[in-house]
């Protein structure tokens, strides 16, 4: 199946969470989501399109907590938002037994390869997060994008407080709060330092 580039002035096919290979691309299958024949299809790269008047549009994804990626479907006037992850599985394997919720084999939340999926129940998919996993794919201390701290300002931090330095004036000088600076002192934020 060929995909237009582009469908209408201003719809692009394109994807913001991932970078395909030509490879990928070029292998992609494509097939239609259940409940949704003729209006939405899964691909096994983990993406999802639309056909609007005859047209081929991929949607846009939105992250939900924890990096899953959720998307809005509708039909007949009524809108439902899915995961992602889970609308590409039942589009290539069938239903889900009861109690059973998708998996990521790599722990990636927004791959959503067919590859990449599997089948368990929700205690499964949370035993299968182990502390090392989290530590490798939660973002802490200075990654996270929104940090007005980086690792070498908290061990600063924590040798002036060790020495005896006033909490008050280390916010001030570090445009922080107080509450920020006793967290980081007694190790309950960046703990990872």
């Amino acid at each position: 199946n060929h995909i237009q580039p582009f469908c209408r002035k201003g719809h692009v096919m394109a994807d913001n969470y991932h970078s395909f290979t030509e490879e990928q691309l070029a292998s992609e299958i494509w097939k239609p989501i259940p409940g949704y024949e003729g209006h939405y299809e899964a691909s096994n790269i983990g993406r999802i399109r639309s056909f609007k008047r005859s047209c081929v549009i991929l949607l846009p994804k939105k992250l939900k907590k924890g990096g899953y990626l959720r998307i809005a479907l509708s039909r007949n006037d009524i809108r439902k938002v899915y995961l992602v992850h889970r609308l590409v599985y039942l589009s290539f394997f069938g239903s889900l037994g009861e109690n059973l919720v998708v998996c990521h084999n790599n722990s990636v939340t927004n791959d959503n390869r067919i590859e990449n999926l599997w089948v368990d129940t929700q205690k499964g998919n949370v035993a299968d997060r182990t502390p090392e996993h989290w530590r490798q794919t939660t973002a802490r201390g200075s990654k996270i994008k929104t940090a007005k701290l980086t690792d070498e300002k908290v061990i600063e931090i924590r040798k002036r407080a060790e020495s005896g330095e006033n909490s008050f004036s280390i916010a001030n000088d570090f445009g922080v709060g107080y509450h920020t600076v006793r967290r980081v002192v007694q190790k309950k934020t960046w703990t990872h330092i």
